[in-house]
């Protein structure tokens, strides 16, 4: 499914713009890529250190499985120990990034139309939050001459 995603979006003419962290969450398609990569080399570990009853593919595969599980375990307690940062975060952070890329990538795009037709909602929190968009920032018309100005996608 990632490597049909990334390739469909190569051809469509889009660019791979991985520079920061969030890039790399948003391309839905590289980011299977990459777990379905880590999880076929554990799996294959496991799979050969079992029928080979290889010792360090083996150790390799549990040691994989426990960092996993630890990873996992850490962030959960995370977010129970700090609700309210985790909640900051998905609000300002990841919010401002989905919301001032949302013409940048046709795939979110249409990933936001459907939630908010769902939710029947708009924005993260109101409609002010389409603002830090350029093209549906109400600023003077000098400044955004679009014709989405002051609109809501």
């Amino acid at each position: 499914i990632g490597v049909y995603a990334t390739l469909d979006k190569y051809s469509s003419g889009e660019v791979f713009n991985l520079e920061t962290i969030y890039d790399v969450m948003f391309n839905l398609g590289f980011l299977f890529i990459i777990i379905g990569g880590v999880v076929c080399i554990v799996s294959f570990a496991g799979c050969i250190g079992s029928l080979r009853e290889n010792l360090c593919l083996l150790k390799f595969y549990s040691f994989c499985l426990l960092i996993f599980f630890l990873a996992e375990m850490t962030l959960m307690a995370l977010a129970f120990i700090y609700p309210h940062k985790l909640t900051e975060f998905l609000k300002n952070e990841l919010s401002e990034k989905l919301i001032a890329s949302y013409r940048d990538d046709i795939d979110f795009q249409n990933l936001i139309d459907l939630v908010q037709q769902d939710f029947e909602c708009c924005g993260i929190s109101t409609y002010t939050d389409w603002s830090k968009n350029e093209y549906f920032n109400c600023t003077t018309e000098a400044i955004n001459p679009g014709v989405e100005r002051c609109g809501v996608p």
